[in-house]
């Protein structure tokens, strides 16, 4: 059989390794007419669904391998048990020839490893004995096991040979060649270097001995296999074998993979979900339902069930009630879940998709079966607690959190390949700033057509080229910021984990994980629910029936604030555009609220002059069909929200919800062969209901415009609910909201003087710290004065607030030389004193800072010499006579331009 397969290829996703892109390595595996190819990236399975996906396109028979650490065994799958076997070893961090018993090998096919294998390397370093040991000891554990050998023109690999054709024979392990390929073409070696350069933070002129030596480790032909081996066709054409004995058949299904939500004494989850949804109906609506509530919470829990998703919404009511149990900020919804009435009547949300006609199908389609995705809001400092909560409930093994790829960038690319290439840093900075002038998402290909330094530079045209083979290569692999998976079943009975600082991380990214059965969950942190929580805390300290839920709506003094254009601090209105978009919008409901947030948006920014056209002259307006009035009249006959796509496709054309959120996914994912199906449907249910064809083109093809950037409106309706939260809070609330809104955004030096100034524009005075009064927040002590937290202290650290809290709860500070004698000096440093005097957190004990600043190091002193007194049988120098200076002479205060500079520089903002 006059054929090769590769079995032996490490792909971008051994990360800054390998220069293979997998599409391309496809593609040329398809180009030299061979019909199967392996992916084997070290230790890591990450690269296996796009490989699988692209071997499917291109009508290639996909191979699922790995490398694996440390010691270099290639595994590859030979059936599905030896891929859910793989999946163990990879997640387990590696395989080891020393601890066999630990591995279940069944299903794998086994192959002793490249260059940097343990038995290549017992071999180079003569302990061809030891290597046998190992061969015949691990051989008949696997399905089928080969002697690996390769020829890349290496002494070492010519080398030892002979070595592995005796070991073949004496062992009776069949030989196999392979390339070990890490990238395309001989091309792809200088990228491979640049890659590892960049790894290693290194010059590529600076060599390791593990570096790969030339440009022979691309995807070869058979020929090209068969002339690196020329007496040896049979080890090169056993591939073939190989690769026929291959065969995963698939990577998982699409079956749903959730726990079972227990609850204890109620047998049947979806009465009990029924049940909650109904009591939560009248709390929300009253005890009398009317009809259409009852008709569209009985729909929703049909497809809920139909679907499977029953334990899903108990898995999520679940940890909300937890979070609200515990008194952990929750949002009111965010993106498409806040249009479930099931979720609303549960608590899962708190904005009333009744009220600003919501749809459940926008979140849930009936009609196109794709896992639910529930977005939850948390106060971001305490997010995590709820993620704790999950893990404890559901276990460790059965909880993950997602992959993702950090990859090279245009900017990072052009400056990390003029760094490692020797390149002149001006000429890196010149580039990258000549991208930046194509705005955010600019590609290199930008500057490759553009330029007038291209015919004249031939450097930056050669740092362009490199820069531009590197681009979007990953180059670490993080967490996801939100995302988690909740399993019934150990998570790698399902997906490869990895360990990724002492979280453990599905190696599959997020796109990967739906198709595998795998919900994702996430559990987002919002600094503004925090900001929220803690305005209504100080409220509460002298009004205590206040609450977040009772703030009344439409206050005009509120609105009135926004149409003037004050919105520093308020939620999601803070940038100038959208500031000028309230001031021309002048809204007077959360309705318009909701809409400007809606419209400022790319895309919809096009239809902002209609849409304020309109809004001054509603009256002139000219719907072509009542139909329009009725779903468009809210913004003013212009189309901004996806749910009037869905609304007009179906009264209309009679088109089930489910339908028409198909056509509106097909007009946004610009879907043309569904597009031109839905249209004919569309056009056909118009003239059943005597809507002629003319105006249900125009029609249609209205919706389309807009259709590709309509906006998501239960989004819109969540988050405007909460700007005009924050816009109404800080109104009427101003300290307390401004000493909550600061807290937040104290780290930033730039926010803090942004929040500074926007408070004292509210006539607040700010007070310095006080070491006996301050928190770790900013907090109001009267309605028009807000005192400095220690948080926002520069010098002064986490570990020093709590010991400052704690210190106070357990003794009285009576004075600076006090407050050192009495603290952990090991948690309060000198440098944390210092800071404290300077920023003023002493001035209450009438002693100047400059006095203080002169003898904070003798306090310190001080106390490390009473320590050293305390400790039974210590021998220093202070107990030879060597007390520290005791004696204080008192000095006058520093001018005040010195006192101020010495406290903006420790509060960064002058008061």
């Amino acid at each position: 059989m006059k054929n090769f397969v590769h079995l032996h290829a490490k792909t971008e996703y051994t990360l800054l390794t390998s220069a293979l892109r997998i599409k391309d390595y496809v593609k040329r595996v398809k180009a030299l007419g061979q019909t199967a190819a392996a992916v084997t990236d070290r230790g890591v399975l990450y690269g296996v669904p796009e490989f699988i996906n692209a071997c499917k396109r291109e009508g290639i028979k996909p191979i699922i391998g790995c490398e694996t650490t440390p010691d270099g065994i290639l595994l590859l799958c030979k059936n599905d048990t030896g891929y859910k076997n793989l999946i163990k070893i990879s997640s387990g961090g590696g395989f080891h020839v020393t601890d066999l018993n630990a591995y279940d090998l069944n299903g794998l096919i086994g192959l002793s490893g490249g260059k940097d294998s343990l038995i290549n390397r017992l071999m180079l370093d003569g302990e061809y004995r030891e290597a046998k040991k190992i061969i015949t000891k691990i051989k008949d554990l696997f399905d089928e096991f080969y002697i690996e050998i390769l020829n890349h023109g290496l002494r070492e690999e010519a080398a030892v040979l002979p070595l592995y054709i005796r070991l073949s024979n004496e062992t009776e392990c069949k030989l196999c060649a392979t390339n070990d390929v890490c990238y395309t073409d001989k091309d792809g070696y200088e990228t491979e270097q640049i890659l590892t350069a960049i790894r290693k933070n290194r010059s590529v002129m600076q060599k390791d001995p593990d570096d790969i030596k030339n440009d022979s480790y691309y995807v070869k032909s058979y020929d090209e296999m068969i002339e690196a081996f020329p007496e040896m066709a049979d080890a090169v054409e056993i591939t073939n074998e190989i690769a026929e004995n291959c065969n995963v058949t698939s990577i998982g299904s699409s079956e749903i993979h959730l726990p079972h939500f227990e609850i204890p004494g109620s047998p049947n989850n979806k009465d009990f979900l029924s049940a909650l949804c109904h009591k939560g109906a009248k709390k929300r609506y009253g005890e009398n339902l009317n009809t259409e509530i009852i008709n569209r919470l009985n729909f929703e829990l049909e497809t809920i069930n139909n679907m499977g998703l029953t334990d899903y919404f108990l898995i999520v009511w679940d940890f909300v009630k937890f979070a609200k149990t515990n008194s952990i900020p929750v949002g009111p919804g965010r993106g498409s879940g806040a249009g479930s009435l099931a979720a609303f009547c549960t608590g899962i949300t708190n904005t009333d998709p009744i009220r600003y006609n919501l749809l459940f199908e926008r979140f849930l389609n009936p009609e196109r079966v794709t896992l639910p995705d529930f977005d939850i809001d948390f106060g971001d400092e305490r997010r995590g607690e709820v993620i704790d909560y999950v893990i404890n409930k559901y276990g460790v093994d059965y909880t993950a959190g997602i992959v993702t790829f950090g990859t090279l960038a245009a900017k990072n690319s052009i400056r990390d390949v003029c760094r490692v290439t020797g390149m002149p840093y001006s000429a890196g900075d010149y580039l990258a700033k000549e991208l930046s002038k194509f705005g955010i998402n600019a590609k290199l290909s930008d500057l490759k057509i553009n330029g007038e330094w291209k015919e004249t530079d031939p450097q930056l045209v050669k740092l362009l080229s490199f820069a531009e083979k590197c681009e979007g290569f990953p180059k670490n692999a993080s967490t996801h910021a939100a995302g988690i998976v909740i399993t019934d079943k150990p998570v790698t009975d399902y997906v490869p984990t990895v360990k990724n600082n002492d979280m453990t991380v599905t190696q599959y990214p997020m796109t990967e994980l739906e198709a595998l059965g795998l919900v994702k969950m996430d559990f987002l942190g919002l600094k503004a629910l925090t900001v929220i929580d803690d305005t209504v805390s100080a409220i509460k300290i002298y009004n205590k029936n206040f609450s977040a839920d009772k703030i009344p709506e439409n206050d005009p003094e509120t609105y009135r604030m926004l149409c003037l254009g004050d919105t520093a601090g308020v939620f999601q209105f803070e940038s100038e555009g959208i500031t000028s978009l309230l001031r021309r919008v002048n809204p007077s409901c959360i309705e318009d609220l909701i809409a400007v947030i809606a419209l400022y948006r790319p895309g919809p920014m096009d239809s902002i002059p209609s849409f304020l056209e309109n809004r001054r002259r509603p009256r002139e307006i000219r719907y072509a069909h009542p139909i329009l009035r009725e779903v468009l009249a809210e913004t003013y006959d212009v189309i901004v929200y996806q749910e009037q796509v869905m609304l007009l496709a179906r009264k209309m054309a009679s088109f089930t919800l489910g339908r028409a959120d198909i056509l509106r996914r097909a007009m946004s994912k610009k879907k043309t062969d569904v597009m031109e199906h839905e249209k004919s449907a569309f056009i056909e249910g118009c003239k059943k209901n005597n809507i002629g064809e003319g105006i249900a083109l125009d029609i249609f093809s209205q919706i389309e415009k807009f259709a590709s950037y309509a906006f998501n409106k239960s989004h819109a309706a969540a988050y405007a609910e909460l700007s005009y939260k924050t816009a109404y809070l800080k109104r009427h609330f101003p300290a307390e909201f401004f000493a909550a809104q600061i807290s937040a955004f104290c780290q930033s030096s730039t926010k803090l003087n942004f929040y500074v100034n926007a408070a004292r524009r509210f006539n607040i005075k700010f007070l310095p710290p006080d070491i006996l009064t301050s928190e770790r927040k900013f907090k109001a002590v009267t309605r028009d004065t807000i005192l400095f937290g220690f948080g926002a202290l520069k010098g002064v650290g986490d570990i020093a607030i709590d010991e400052i809290l704690s210190l106070r709860k357990r003794e009285e500070i009576t004075s600076c030389e006090d407050f050192c004698a009495k603290c952990d000096a090991e948690a309060v440093s000198r440098q944390t004193v210092e800071s404290l005097i300077q920023a003023g957190a002493f001035d209450r004990f009438s002693v100047s800072r400059r006095h203080l600043m002169q003898y904070a190091a003798m306090y310190i002193d001080n106390v490390k010499w009473q320590k050293m007194r305390n400790i039974s049988g210590q021998v220093s120098i202070f107990e030879s006579g060597a007390k520290p200076q005791t004696q204080q002479k008192f000095l006058p205060e520093f001018d005040e331009p010195t006192k101020r500079q010495f406290q903006a520089d420790i509060l960064g903002v002058i008061i």
